[in-house]
């Protein structure tokens, strides 16, 4: 299945969730997930959803980012978090805890399972549905996509 979208590359973590969370913010997108590698233990996954406790919507079948050998490709359960200012500003400052527990962080609209931004964090890739908005967003913000993957994903 092909994929309409936008792809953005990155050289550094701080760019790639940087450019990520400013693009939800922009674009008004009101609840975020985040998506583990399935091999973290639990209690490493429970000091970072500790400090998003505040920021909890509810648990809802959602599409996940990346599924792993022998998994079915369905819609998954996971935890939605309200997306604001303040909760941006908890997922910069704990990046490096991010990174080593998530493979993906993915940004979620109203009424829909389906994301509209996706950030994989250990490829520097922000992976955006295609839209005008979005499109503008980027050309006016002067970042570098294109239409098509990394020929390297």
């Amino acid at each position: 299945m092909k994929l309409d979208a936008l792809y953005i590359e990155t050289t550094s973590l701080e760019d790639n969730l940087s450019i990520t969370v400013d693009l939800a913010l922009y674009l008004k997108v009101p609840y975020f997930a985040i998506w583990f590698y399935p091999e973290i233990p639990k209690k490493q996954k429970n000091n970072l959803l500790i400090l998003l406790k505040k920021y909890k919507y509810k648990e809802q079948v959602i599409e996940p980012i990346t599924y792993y050998d022998g998994e079915e490709q369905i819609n998954k359960k996971n935890y939605l978090f309200v997306f604001n200012k303040e909760s941006k500003a908890i997922l910069l400052k704990h990046i490096t805890a991010l990174n080593k527990v998530c493979d993906a962080l993915a940004f979620y609209k109203e009424q829909t399972p389906q994301w509209v931004i996706n950030n994989i964090f250990h490829e520097n890739i922000i992976v955006i549905k295609n839209s005008k908005p979005n499109r503008e967003f980027l050309s006016n913000s002067k970042i570098n996509f294109s239409q098509k993957p990394p020929t390297w994903w």
